[in-house]
């Protein structure tokens, strides 16, 4: 006992024309039927640093200006900042802006 509605979804389906009034659903049958995937799978770009502007932390390391004796990579730039450090009394610390060093 199928619906008249029904019974066109099949006539649409049958005929493989989808149009602007063809459902989501109604489209995934079609593709099955024809063994055309309705799922796929995308590769995620690897983002490097390729073609990408350098900072002052990399030009300043590069060119020798930073103090990295005895420091990890992960002290190196917590030590130094775009406006430098300030020691517990709030006074700047020398040798420690970023920008300042750049110039």
């Amino acid at each position: 006992h199928s619906s008249g509605h029904d019974r066109l979804v099949l006539i649409h389906l049958n005929s493989n024309t989808p149009n602007k009034h063809t459902t989501m659903k109604q489209l995934q049958t079609i593709a099955t039927l024809n063994n055309i995937p309705i799922e796929y799978e995308r590769r995620k770009k690897k983002e490097g640093w390729l073609g990408k502007p350098k900072g002052m932390l990399q030009v300043l390391f590069e060119r020798g200006f930073l103090d990295t004796q005895g420091k990890s990579n992960k002290e190196i730039v917590r030590y130094y900042t775009v406006n430098g450090r300030k020691d517990n009394n709030g006074n700047k610390i020398p040798n420690t802006s970023l920008r300042k060093l750049v110039r």
